[in-house]
Parts: structure tokens; C-alpha cells; sequence
């Protein structure tokens, strides 16, 4: 099963491991890319959907008795008895939560492209100036790779959502 993912864990660097983090920058930014982009899907479905809800009460006020006897049906009252109704306002709720984390996710998205990129790139710097003190001993990476439990998390969630697209 892929690792969730967790903005404060995903966006700290392991100067210790540079090689590793490098690996997984890509894989990691990918991710986010794509929950962001399912987010911003499921906000602008949502803005259809309230739109689609507006004009279906809309139009629903223009037959008579919809409205109640006291209300005369100008454009301000009708605008006014779409905006009171339930399920209106249950969908521009659900809109204003899509909104919210398509913009968290877009944050997370641009975080990883330029600000943890940057860093990861003066950290490298750095170690090639020796500017840390490291160990001299030789490391075999793809045993790192495997015991950091990164190594299948994208492809895993890929597939997952290849299968999830095929069912809708």
C-alpha cells in the first residue's frame, strides 16, 4: 500500500542522505502534482454543480406557487430563494472545502518545485565544497532505497488510480 501523503515529513530533507532524498524528489513532487490536480477537478465539477443547482431553482421559480405569496418574482428574490435553499447551500459548502485544499495541495505542489528543489540543490553544493564532515565509508544506495520504504510508493499509487479511472 502506498505511504500517505504528509506534508511536514515529505517536504524535510535528510542532508545525510542527499543521494536518496535527490531520488525521491521527483516521485515525491509527482504526487502531489497529482492529488493537486484531482482537487482542482473535484472544485470546478463542484462550481458546475452549483451552477447547474442555481439555474434548476431558477427556473423552478418562475412557476407559479414556487415561491411564497409574499415574494414577488424579481430577479433579487428569485437570487435570494436559491441562495436559501438546502441543497444550494449544502454544495457551495462542499465547494468552498474543495477550493480550500485544491489551494492547500497547490502550496505543497510549489513548495516541492521550487523551495525543497533549491534546497536540495544547495545542500548538494555544499557537500561537494565539503562543507559537511561525512563518513568516508562506501554506502550501497539501493539498500537505503529499499529500507527508506520509498521505493514502489508512486508506481503502487499510479496503478491505484489507473483502476480507480477505469471504474468510473
Amino acid at each position: 500500500m502506498p505511504r500517505e501523503l504528509n506534508f511536514e515529513r515529505d517536504v524535510s530533507i535528510n542532508p545525510d542522505a542527499l543521494d536518496v532524498e535527490l531520488l525521491d524528489h521527483a516521485s515525491l513532487f509527482g504526487a502531489y502534482g497529482e492529488e493537486w490536480a484531482q482537487a482542482d477537478r473535484r472544485a470546478k465539477r463542484l462550481a458546475e454543480r452549483k451552477k447547474t443547482k442555481a439555474a434548476e431553482l431558477t427556473m423552478k421559480a418562475q412557476l407559479p406557487g414556487s415561491l411564497p405569496e409574499s415574494m414577488k418574482p424579481t430577479v433579487g428574490n428569485v437570487d435570494a430563494w436559491v441562495r436559501d435553499n438546502d441543497e444550494y447551500k449544502e454544495i457551495v459548502d462542499e465547494l468552498i472545502e474543495a477550493e480550500y485544499e485544491a489551494a492547500r495541495l497547490k502550496i505543497a505542489v510549489d513548495a516541492f518545485g521550487y523551495q525543497r528543489k533549491a534546497n536540495l540543490e544547495d545542500l548538494v553544493r555544499l557537500c561537494l565544497g565539503q562543507y559537511f564532515a561525512g563518513p568516508k565509508l562506501p554506502r550501497d544506495l539501493s539498500k537505503e532505497w529499499l529500507a527508506s520504504g520509498r521505493d514502489n510508493r508512486t508506481v503502487a499509487r499510479q496503478k491505484e488510480r489507473k483502476a480507480a479511472r477505469g471504474r468510473k
